[in-house]
């Protein structure tokens, strides 16, 4: 597991399987390791398997259920502290309602979102070190 110590680690909550599998792999591909799932309770056993905390939660807004994106965002947040970076995607058409109420707390990236745009928001995110990769990310297609 030392291969992934110098790596931000990604914490994925994505419902739909195409989608989650396709933006783990555009961001295992570019240089980040992926803990994903399909809602709070798979993703956190994936980040229990790993033994390390995640840098950021990438997280659809609207899942299965009553679980959403912030409600995960929140629970992750008090499993590994507040200052936790979050990143919400939704695929709504019209997202104002949901923007209005949680754009205070989260960004909200509408889908479909370019790996350029989704990569551009991560390196406003994720924290800065000498050990991590470069804020300016390499899109590899």
């Amino acid at each position: 597991m030392s291969f992934l110590q110098d790596r931000y680690l990604i914490a994925l909550v994505e419902d739909d399987c195409l989608v989650r599998v396709a933006m783990e792999g555009l961001l295992t591909r570019n240089g980040f390791a992926v803990a994903a799932g399909a809602g709070y309770a798979e993703m956190r056993e994936a980040l229990t398997r790993l033994g390390r905390t995640p840098n950021l939660l990438i997280a659809d807004y609207r899942l299965h259920g009553e679980e959403t994106g912030v409600t995960v965002a929140r629970q992750l947040r008090q499993d590994y502290g507040s200052g936790l970076p979050v990143l919400l995607l939704t695929g709504e058409s019209a997202p104002e309602g949901m923007i209005d109420t949680t754009v205070k707390e989260f960004p909200v990236l509408r889908k479909p979102v370019r790996p350029e745009r989704l990569f551009a928001e991560m390196a406003k995110l994720l924290p800065s070190s000498g050990s991590q990769p470069s804020h300016s990310l390499r899109v590899i297609m």
